[in-house]
């Protein structure tokens, strides 16, 4: 029996390196789990953006603080570039991954060092910006 192909110690088989095993829910239009790397992609765009809202001024601290704006620019962008983030009720794929991932990302990117400005400068800079 070839090595990949045997069962490991707690009863699992290997993953193939193309599969989608972290966004399970993100599916095409006949209900089949998109690839590994329609997901990396999905994770490039979505850091992008909240970049953008970071350097526009709108990141927080948590995605569940963030203002109608930024909560529509984001959820705007990303459907319009991966549309199966949109397949279901209220976009709710497009909420789980910003709900899921943005902490990470902020910890990572941020940590407690960032100021947050509070005037509504970032208006303006928004609305020039295309996606990819």
């Amino acid at each position: 029996m070839e090595k990949k192909n045997r069962k490991s110690l707690t009863g699992f088989h290997q993953i193939k390196t193309n599969d989608n095993i972290m966004m399970w829910y993100v599916e095409d239009e006949t209900g089949k789990p998109v690839d590994g790397d329609t997901i990396k992609n999905i994770c490039t765009y979505v850091q992008l953006i909240w970049q953008l809202l970071l350097d526009s001024g709108m990141a927080l601290v948590t995605w569940a603080d963030a203002n109608l704006m930024a909560h529509n620019y984001y959820e705007h962008h990303m459907t319009q570039c991966f549309p199966v983030l949109s397949y279901g009720a209220s976009n709710w794929k497009v909420h789980m991954l910003a709900t899921d991932n943005y902490s990470s990302w902020y910890g990572k990117h941020i940590g407690h060092k960032a100021k947050l400005k509070s005037e509504p400068e970032y208006v303006a800079n928004l609305a020039f910006v295309s996606p990819i």
